[in-house]
């Protein structure tokens, strides 16, 4: 007996004043430990009780997703995927826009100097625009288009893609830029208008205000406009003008720049000149009208 009562001690409460706050009615035992017994808790694990938490009853339970939960967070997870990629497609495009104007910038900078040093704005700037001079493609390449068109030696599609010409000595030579050859012709009054080099299918291109625009999407040869007429910067494409300024040109804005002495910007394809949305190819419609 002795040495059972010193395993457990049995405290017996009774008395109406013990039981106010305890929940406990006369005559219930409280068994507690003693000192030995939380010492050496017993290992036997109870069985859980409903509504009753794992963690009092054993500290080590390892919580898991349920099926349903694991499902929720892959939804969500979709869910954010599929708002962010447009975002993260439409930031990326505009950063390789943004880097198709600093090469052109470059360009700028070395025509400036050339003019400059010629003491004439009427020098042979196409001597300094020469794929075959040229070396480094990473000068020659929009980051937009670094693929050639169809049917040459790669392929790209057709608004993010250029033209390869072929050289004797060189093979292929490539160049997504392309410069203006009316470049003798023009008048230097007015260069915030007039074009010099831009995003273009071709290393050079002729455009004509009585050419009208491409019927579909693409590099065309028989359309004068069409080199030039590219939908490669979500409808535009970069120039660099006279005055060495570059900035971003509509589709349809390629109408209204003075591209040579004789062409006229009020032509029938400018809002001047009558034309329609309706007028427009069907891929050209949804772009900004001039």
């Amino acid at each position: 007996m002795q040495r059972r009562s010193k395993l457990w001690t049995v405290v017996i409460l009774s008395g109406a004043q013990r039981n106010e706050g305890s929940g406990l009615r006369s005559g219930n035992a409280l068994h507690m430990p003693c000192e030995r017994s939380r010492r050496n808790p017993d290992p036997v694990r109870l069985p859980l009780r409903a509504g009753s938490s794992a963690s009092l009853q054993d500290d080590n339970y390892i919580k898991a997703f349920t099926l349903i939960e694991l499902l929720v967070v892959i939804s969500i997870i979709v869910l954010l995927m599929a708002l962010l990629l447009p975002a993260l497609s439409r930031a990326r495009k505009q950063a390789r826009a943004v880097a198709c104007q600093a090469k052109l910038h470059q360009w700028g900078i070395i025509y400036a100097l050339y003019t400059h040093d010629s003491v004439s704005m009427n020098a042979d700037l196409g001597f300094v625009w020469n794929p075959s001079q040229h070396y480094d493609l990473d000068y020659m390449l929009c980051p937009s288009a670094q693929q050639p068109l169809p049917g040459q030696p790669d392929t790209g599609d057709a608004s993010h893609a250029y033209a390869a010409t072929r050289d004797l000595h060189r093979g292929y030579l490539y160049a997504s830029f392309g410069i203006n050859m009316w470049r003798r012709t023009y008048e230097t009054k007015g260069a915030a208008r007039i074009p010099m080099l831009f995003d273009c299918a071709v290393p050079s291109a002729t455009p004509e205000h009585r050419s009208g625009p491409p019927e579909t999407e693409g590099y065309d040869p028989q359309c004068a406009m069409s080199p030039v007429c590219i939908n490669r910067h979500n409808g535009g494409i970069n120039m660099l003008f006279m005055d060495w300024a570059v900035r971003k040109v509509g589709l349809k804005e390629l109408w209204t720049l003075k591209w040579h002495k004789e062409f006229d910007r009020n032509g029938l394809w400018t809002r001047a000149g009558g034309v329609q949305p309706e007028d427009w190819p069907a891929w050209m419609r949804q772009f900004k009208d001039y």
